[in-house]
């Protein structure tokens, strides 16, 4: 039983609902599938320290969780999932949706950077922190998406743009680079 990530690909889909512009929909793809690659990396990056703690000899029962743990985990992601999914479909803005996406995004890395410490098997530290700087990379990637659209969402605002920034554009490519190294 696999946790689903916290950023799913469906709150990405509501928020292309809610744009028109077509550079702002490229941008948000562009994250998208940063984001699928983050989930595929942490998923990927997880079974790995599985099988370090198994490798290095602890028995397989008490790697995971009990399953009582598992399956109320699954419920609270389930129940968070749903009410994510329905304060992105209530948001005007894609901009809302991401910035959502970023204050969660925020307490994971916030949380992971507590917990790195604790963490004892040092092949399991290294996959860690090449995991917290992969959402640090993101994390990047989501506040570069806001520095370019936020503003462009408010027509009264004289900082209106179309277009991305080539910092931003920069930024977003530094994302991808870790995240594409990572797979």
């Amino acid at each position: 039983m696999d946790i689903p990530p916290a950023i799913r690909p469906e709150y990405f889909d509501a928020a292309l609902e809610k744009t028109t512009q077509e550079t702002e929909r490229a941008a948000l793809q562009s994250l998208k599938a940063l984001v699928d690659a983050f989930n595929g990396a942490s998923a990927r990056i997880e079974a790995q320290c599985i099988a370090n703690r198994i490798a290095a000899g602890e028995k397989p029962r008490r790697v995971g969780a009990p399953a009582s743990v598992m399956s109320a985990s699954l419920r609270a992601a389930e129940d968070i999932h749903k009410l994510e999914l329905r304060k992105c479909r209530r948001a005007l803005t894609a901009s809302e949706i991401v910035r959502s996406m970023l204050q969660r995004l925020n307490v994971e890395i916030e949380l992971w950077q507590s917990l790195l410490p604790q963490v004892k098997l040092l092949p399991n530290r290294a996959l860690e922190e090449e995991l917290l700087r992969l959402r640090i990379a993101l994390r990047d990637a989501f506040t570069a998406f806001l520095k370019a659209w936020e503003n462009a969402q408010m027509p009264n605002t004289p900082t209106h743009t179309q277009d991305i920034s080539p910092a931003t554009q920069r930024d977003i490519d530094t994302a991808r680079y870790y995240l594409e190294r990572a797979s």
